[in-house]
């Protein structure tokens, strides 16, 4: 992997981790270490949820889960949403250095074409927001096409937001009728 990459890696996961601390410390409420190690442990799994392609926990689960514990379900969808497309960039960059075996998969040309022609920004945030395994085959192309990087991330992270806060807030809607 290029040095500059790994630097990218690195400063985007320096500023997903100070965007976390940011809003802990605004919001203030949560001054308890349980739930500060509660965000930290969603943000964690939803980073380890998009790399690892058998890691049965995505993000969006993770917030649903910490809030059905009754962590605030924005601060759960925000850790979770900014965790995502972080980890998403493994494929991206699995993508666009392995253009030439991708195009040998049937239907890939067609994808590809799509891609190029319409940007693809509708299918990168579509494969984002529904819930299931599209948005790591979704990366892997936006990589191959040399979809701009920047744009991939805040396209990942508008749709992944969106999923996560609908699972956040479906689990803190167990939470309220539990507790």
């Amino acid at each position: 992997m290029p040095q500059d990459k790994r630097r990218l890696y690195f400063l985007l996961l320096l500023l997903a981790l100070s965007i976390l601390l940011l809003i802990v410390t605004i919001i203030g409420t949560y001054t308890d270490t349980f739930w500060i190690v509660s965000l930290v442990a969603v943000f964690a799994l939803g980073l380890i949820g998009a790399i690892s392609p058998i890691w049965p926990l995505p993000g969006s689960l993770a917030a649903f889960l910490f809030a059905s514990l009754g962590m605030n379900p924005v601060l759960a969808a925000v850790a979770a949403g900014i965790a995502e497309p972080i980890g998403l960039i493994v494929y991206y960059t699995g993508g666009s250095s392995v253009e030439k075996a991708l195009a040998k998969i049937k239907g890939y040309s067609r994808v590809q074409s799509w891609m190029i022609r319409r940007g693809g920004t509708t299918a990168l945030f579509l494969s984002c927001v529904i819930p299931g395994p599209w948005n790591k085959p979704a990366a892997a192309i936006s990589g191959s096409v040399k979809y701009p990087l920047v744009k991939f991330y805040f396209i990942c992270f508008a749709g992944t937001m969106i999923k996560c806060l609908g699972y956040a807030f479906a689990g803190y809607i167990v939470f309220k009728a539990v507790s």
